[in-house]
């Protein structure tokens, strides 16, 4: 299992894994489609996105981007359907803290769905917590939740 940095090679494999879970919960809107269709775009305003590599094949991936000084945004976690439980998607959100943190970030926000339940758990265990909800750029958003390094 290894955790890299994505490139035009897992370009199929980044759109099947978000596209799984965002179907699956009929979260997919037409702010997603920016993202999955062009990810290089993303990257290219100063985004990241990772993916992890299990047994030959991309299975989760997860985003971040700084959206403010001292301010960095988690998009886009997933893991395929028959790869969760193994804890994978903590190692990912693990993942993209440190990176945020080696950016220099103070905070990390994320928007989600009460849907996800599982996801929000997640976030909790990993220190996040809920805070007042403003609608991010995603129409579907329910939940903001907030992770301050001290």
């Amino acid at each position: 299992m290894k955790i890299v940095e994505y490139c035009e090679e897992y370009f199929e494999a980044f759109k099947k894994i978000s596209y799984e879970w965002l179907l699956a919960n009929n979260l997919l809107e037409k702010e997603d489609e920016v993202l999955l269709q062009n990810p290089s775009s993303f990257i290219k305003r100063g985004g990241r996105i990772y993916m992890l590599c299990f047994q030959e094949s991309c299975v989760g991936t997860v985003s971040v981007e700084q959206v403010e000084p001292g301010c960095f945004e988690i998009l886009k976690l997933g893991v395929l359907e028959k790869y969760r439980g193994r804890g994978f998607g903590k190692l990912l959100i693990a993942h993209a803290l440190a990176s945020a943190k080696s950016q220099g970030a103070k905070c990390v926000i994320l928007h989600s769905n009460s849907k996800l339940q599982t996801a929000i758990e997640l976030y909790e265990s990993l220190g996040f917590q809920k805070i007042s909800f403003t609608q991010g750029r995603y129409l579907t958003s329910d939940v903001k939740m907030e992770l301050k390094f001290i």
